[in-house]
């Protein structure tokens, strides 16, 4: 959950331009790309800081039974112990 937030912020905005260039031509106007044209860095870091404080609220709502759910997914059996269900 810490990757992607950290390579947003560090998009430069050389990066982020182009893309709108590339992705939305003519839309340089746009209320939803303006920002992203005037301070790209700003933009990205809102939506990395917005990615951050979803996934943070959605994983503690959901607590030690995301967690078991989890431990079950990822067990490989291969030298580790069996995942234990959550209550």
């Amino acid at each position: 959950m810490e990757e992607e937030p950290a390579a947003l912020r560090a998009t430069s905005p050389e990066v982020v331009r182009q893309q709108l260039a590339e992705h939305y031509p003519g839309m340089e106007g746009d209320a939803l790309v303006r920002p992203y044209r005037e301070d790209p860095q700003a933009a990205c870091a809102a939506i990395a800081d917005a990615y951050q404080a979803y996934w943070g609220g959605a994983l503690a709502m959901c607590g030690r039974r995301c967690d078991g759910w989890w431990r079950t997914k990822s067990w490989s059996g291969r030298g580790r112990s069996r995942p234990r269900a959550s209550p």
